[in-house]
């Protein structure tokens, strides 16, 4: 299973429909993944600068699968809404909905889940530092340095 060390997430506000959707962990959008714990404290400026960011996004497209060392996941790509995009704003951004190990999610799976997430859009509000290192469903949340 593939180890992300720590990474910054940014949440939806705390009453979102998104939490509804995910099993085990958090809708996010990862902004910076595989930091070594060394290193954390260097992005604390970089947390202060969008800890009080407030980001309305959609999800675009259709829920996708992706695959790393039999880590599957299953993400929607997003778009932001009625605002600038920041500098700090990572490439192919997504947020994850659902996690599975060793077997891929079947068509109908996808399209079963697919169907559940009905709410498309949500405000990114909040930043989590998450170890995320061995199995998803142990992840640690770490908190805002």
């Amino acid at each position: 299973m593939p180890n992300f060390d720590y990474c910054i997430w940014f949440l939806p506000e705390n009453n979102s429909e998104f939490y509804n959707y995910t099993k085990g962990f958090s809708p996010h959008l990862t902004i910076k993944s595989k930091i070594n714990k060394n290193d954390i404290m260097e992005f604390q400026e970089f947390i202060n600068m969008i800890e009080d960011y407030k980001i309305k996004i959609k999800l675009v497209g259709n829920l996708y699968q992706t695959q790393e060392d039999y880590f599957y996941a299953l993400q929607y790509n997003i778009q932001i809404l009625d605002q600038d995009i920041p500098k700090w704003w990572p490439k192919n951004a997504h947020i994850s909905f659902r996690y599975k190990y060793h077997l891929p999610y079947t068509k109908s799976e996808i399209e079963q889940i697919e169907k559940e997430i009905k709410v498309r859009e949500v405000i990114l509000d909040k930043i989590q530092i998450v170890y995320c290192n061995g199995d998803y469903s142990n992840w640690k949340r770490v908190g805002v340095l």
